[in-house]
C-alpha cells in the first residue's frame, strides 16, 4: 500500500500541479489528462493483482478506495490551466 501511495504522491507532487486548498488541485490540461489516465491504470493494475492473488482482497480494496478518492478529486475538483506558449 505504501508504494502506491508514494507513487501517487510523487505523481501529484512532481511540479506539474500544486494544491491551493485541501479540495482544489491546479494543473495544466495535458498533465490533468495524463494524471487521470495513470490513476485509472493503477486501479486496473490493483484489480489484476487482487485477481492474481498477488495481494489480499482487503488490501486491494483499500488501495482501490484511495485511488478512487484521488480520481474523484481529479475529475471534479481540478482547475485546468491553459499554458500561453
Amino acid at each position: 500500500m505504501q508504494a502506491i501511495l508514494i507513487s501517487v504522491a510523487l505523481l501529484l507532487g512532481g511540479g506539474a500541479i500544486h494544491t491551493k486548498y485541501s479540495e482544489t488541485v491546479v494543473m495544466d490540461r495535458k498533465d490533468h489528462i495524463e494524471t487521470i489516465n495513470t490513476v485509472e491504470s493503477m486501479i486496473e493494475w490493483m484489480d489484476s493483482d487482487v485477481e492474481n492473488k498477488t495481494i489480499s482482497k482487503e488490501v486491494g480494496e483499500d488501495y482501490r478506495d484511495n485511488l478512487n478518492d484521488i480520481l474523484f478529486v481529479l475529475k471534479n475538483r481540478t482547475i485546468i490551466i491553459e499554458r500561453e506558449d
